[in-house]
């Protein structure tokens, strides 16, 4: 990225050296190197997780995530944007992928001056992460007014985008989803859709 812009500060956090510390430690050194961080160098603009990119285990485990934005709360770091990057085998690595985009819901509650995207890509090398491919898409998605979760799929990038249906149209076909009298039992939402829903 520095070819782009030599101004650039980039600082690397290596998490995988506390992976085998409990989520508490491993909340504590985050904060503790945001701290770090934020002294040495003062605000971070922008945070890139490309973890999953080295460790695609990482696809599944949403943990490390919460950890990070976690501590970048409760050190009161804002950057403008975070985003999270990771590549797909297959259709069930995809999938852990477009959960992902529950961050990006979300996330606008607890902190509203960060935009986080998710950008996705199939495989781009069979035997390692071809970070210069990674890296000029990443500088492109930075560059991009349009700030929403990408999946690119055999180099074509295709955005994410939600799509509103007022209640009528579902009134029309005849289905009802919520009965008076039923119990609704909300797991999760807690980002703004369970509180919207109640």
């Amino acid at each position: 990225m520095k070819h782009h812009n030599p101004e650039i500060q980039l600082v690397f956090i290596d998490p995988g050296l506390w992976e085998k510390e409990t989520d508490t430690v491993h909340l504590a050194k985050y904060r503790e190197a945001l701290q770090e961080i934020s002294q040495q160098y003062g605000n971070v603009d922008t945070v890139l997780y490309l973890s999953a990119l080295e460790e695609p285990l990482l696809l599944q485990d949403t943990k490390p995530i919460l950890l990070l934005l976690q501590a970048l709360a409760a050190e009161k770091i804002k950057p403008g944007r975070i985003l999270l990057a990771g590549e797909y085998r297959t259709g069930i690595e995809r999938c852990y992928l477009d959960a992902w985009i529950g961050f990006e819901r979300s996330l606008g509650l607890v902190m509203p001056h960060t935009k986080l995207q998710v950008i996705s890509s199939d495989v781009q090398s069979i035997n390692e992460v071809n970070w210069q491919w990674w890296s000029e898409r990443l500088w492109q998605e930075l560059r991009s007014n349009q700030r929403c979760s990408v999946r690119y799929e055999h180099q074509q990038r295709k955005v994410s985008r939600i799509r509103s249906i007022p209640p009528v149209e579902h009134y029309k076909q005849g289905t009802e989803y919520v009965l008076p009298g039923k119990t609704y039992l909300i797991t999760g939402g807690l980002g703004g859709i369970g509180l919207a829903f109640a």
